[in-house]
């Protein structure tokens, strides 16, 4: 039955499946991109961190600096960003790294409009087909002559799988949304933390050479 009503919206409203059906693979290309983006990424910052810290309690600037060129972790451009700043204006290292910190924050939350947009408007998508399918329906039984639930219940039936569909991709896009802001809002204050370690440490080490 269910399968059936598919097919015949496929046939009929197939403009309608297919929009439907480019929302759905833009939320879950924004999904899987996020996924990757953002796995392990707080393990691997905070490794990242203890070894930059490590590196200058011993005194090696230069080491802890070059590791931060190399690094992919997204914290080291804060840290690259703070030794930058140390050597040349160390008076605005906490302002310069904040700054930094909240660019690098702020690229976490790449593409989730999207998320949103789709998760808000695809219900809204699968509502419009089902009222044309509905005036399909209706406009059909005003040419025959016929009446009766039985004679629209095919359309009707049909003209609500696209509200299902609609309903089903935006429940899903609204959880990874709703997923994804609360991880990122969790590693924004992990962030903070470790930039403020950070910015303590090497304004310790720019105290005792000054």
């Amino acid at each position: 039955m269910f399968f059936e009503a598919i097919k015949r919206t496929a046939s009929s409203d197939w403009w309608l499946l297919a929009l439907l059906g480019l929302w759905s693979v833009a939320g879950l290309t924004v999904i899987l991109e996020r996924l990757h983006f953002l796995w392990n990424i707080q393990e691997r910052s905070e490794d990242f961190k203890n070894r930059i810290l490590g590196s200058m309690e011993k005194g090696e600037l230069q080491a802890a600096a070059a590791l931060c060129e190399a690094s992919n972790v997204p914290l080291a451009q804060v840290f690259e960003r703070g030794f930058e700043v140390a050597r040349t204006n160390p008076d605005n290292l906490a302002e310069a790294v904040a700054l930094r910190r909240t660019a690098v924050v702020q690229e976490f939350k790449r593409n989730l409009w999207l998320l949103g947009t789709v998760g808000s408007t695809a219900v809204f998508v699968g509502l419009f087909g089902t009222i044309v399918g509905i005036m399909d329906a209706f406009h059909s039984m005003s040419l025959t002559g016929q009446s009766g639930f039985k004679v629209v219940a095919a359309g009707i039936s049909s003209a609500l799988i696209a509200t299902a569909i609609g309903l089903a991709i935006a429940l899903l896009a609204l959880m990874a949304y709703n997923y994804f802001t609360a991880r990122i809002n969790a590693l924004a204050l992990a962030y903070r933390v470790m930039t403020e370690e950070f910015v303590l440490s090497l304004g310790a080490i720019i105290k005792r050479a000054a």
